[in-house]
Parts: structure tokens; C-alpha cells; sequence
């Protein structure tokens, strides 16, 4: 019995603790109040309701708040995802384009190689004695003097030298191209070559273009995925905040009823 006594007034100082922290009174202790007292109290209670709803509506408006942060947030993650799906799919397209392309050019590289062969051969059997230099090799020469001319200080002497070896080598391929000119076959050989080596070059800028745009879509999309990796932990952590602020909130407000 002594313990149920040691228990019930450990309870009862408790309850008289929980009204000196929160300033609550039960009901029955009214009654002997005055009417001065009740209004006092009366208005106390109306000061601390206010209080707690300032509080409440100050949490409501930071929960709010964060949720539009977080909404932002999420829509910059989706944007950069977006973008993440559209730079992979254009990459992947640029890649199989490019693949394409690779398997085009080499079926026109063993086409060139086989041109160039039967015009060499024809040239070869025609204007066999002629002593013709190889295109190739003039073109190279004026090449190389062009850019001899560009890059070397020279005197005005070696200067007009090296114009008139430029020139001499010009005239040597207008001398070429208008002796095969004179045999209509070997002329047809000749430009069918040439066609298809400058359907080969132009594949290859194709591709190296393809290439260069695949690369710059790929760096693209890991640019979007790194954006969208630290956006993300963003918009979780306003999620957080949302709810501890929802959290303390419904705190708030269940003490603005009692």
C-alpha cells in the first residue's frame, strides 16, 4: 500500500510540474478564481495561443518555402537528365553514322586503289617513252616551295628563283593534264579516278566531322549527369527540411489547441 501512496504522489507532483512548465490549470481549479483572475488568465492563455500561432504559421511559411526550393531543384535535376537522355541518344546516333560512314569510305578506298591502277596503267601503255613525272610527287614539290616562300626570309633574287621553280613545275602539269587530254580513254580513266578520290576525301571530313560533334555530345551529356548528380542531394536535403519543418509545425500546433 505504501508503494501504490509513493507512487500516486510522485504522479501528483509530476502533474503539479507539468502545470508550472506549460501554465496549465484543470478545469475544477476554476472555480475558485475570481472574475479579475479568470480574465487574467483568460488572457494569458489568448497571448500564448497567439504566440504559438505566429510560430505555427512562421513554420507552415518555411515549410513552404523549402518546397519551392526543392520543387526548383527537382526541375533543374529533370532538365539535366533530359538533357543527359538527348546528348546519349545524339552521340549514339553520331556513332552509328560514323560507322556507316567508315564502311562506305572503305569500299570507295578499294574502288580509288583500283581506278588509280587502270589509269596508271593506261597512261603507262600510251605514252610509254614520254618520260611523264608522277602528279603526285609536282604537287608536292610546289607545296613545299609555297611554303618555303611563306616561312623563309629571302632576297629578292631567291625569291624570283624559287617563283620561276613553282611556275616550272605548273607548267609540267598543264603539259600532263593536256597530253592525256589527247587519248579520250586514258582521259575518262584519269577523271573516274579522280571522282572517286574526292568522293574518298569528302567521306572523310564527313566523318572526322561526325566524330568531332559524337565527342562534343559525349562530353555534353557527362556535363548534364554531373549537374544533375549534385542537384539531387540538393533537392533531397529540402525535402529534410520540409518535413522537420512540418514536423515542429504539427508540434506547434497541437500545443496552440490545448
Amino acid at each position: 500500500a505504501s508503494d501504490v501512496y509513493k507512487r500516486q504522489d510522485q504522479d501528483t507532483e509530476k502533474d503539479e510540474s507539468d502545470k508550472e512548465t506549460t501554465g496549465k490549470i484543470d478545469f475544477e481549479d476554476i472555480e475558485g478564481l475570481s472574475r479579475s483572475d479568470l480574465r487574467k488568465l483568460r488572457k494569458n492563455y489568448h497571448i500564448s495561443a497567439e504566440e504559438l500561432r505566429v510560430k505555427r504559421d512562421e513554420l507552415n511559411l518555411k515549410s513552404q518555402t523549402h518546397a519551392a526550393e526543392r520543387n526548383e531543384l527537382n526541375q533543374k535535376a529533370k532538365e539535366h537528365m533530359d538533357n543527359v537522355h538527348l546528348y546519349r541518344d545524339r552521340r549514339n546516333g553520331l556513332n552509328v553514322e560514323v560507322g556507316q560512314i567508315r564502311d562506305e569510305r572503305r569500299d570507295i578506298s578499294n574502288k580509288v586503289k583500283g581506278l588509280k591502277e587502270k589509269f596508271l596503267r593506261l597512261k603507262r601503255s600510251r605514252f610509254s617513252g614520254r618520260n611523264l613525272p608522277p602528279i603526285a610527287r609536282l604537287r608536292k614539290q610546289i607545296q613545299e616551295l609555297e611554303i618555303k616562300q611563306m616561312t623563309t626570309p629571302l632576297t629578292t633574287d631567291k625569291e624570283r628563283t624559287l617563283v620561276e621553280e613553282i611556275a616550272s613545275l605548273q607548267n609540267k602539269i598543264k603539259e600532263h593534264d593536256e597530253l592525256i587530254e589527247t587519248d579520250a580513254e586514258v582521259l575518262e580513266a584519269r577523271d573516274e579516278f579522280r571522282e572517286a578520290q574526292t568522293n574518298r576525301r569528302d567521306l572523310s571530313k564527313k566523318m572526322q566531322k561526325s566524330r568531332q560533334e559524337a565527342q562534343a555530345c559525349h562530353n555534353q551529356m557527362k556535363d548534364s549527369l554531373r549537374l544533375n548528380r549534385s542537384t539531387r542531394p540538393k533537392a533531397d536535403s529540402a525535402q529534410r527540411m520540409i518535413v522537420k519543418a512540418k514536423e515542429k509545425a504539427d508540434q506547434v500546433h497541437n500545443e496552440y489547441l490545448d
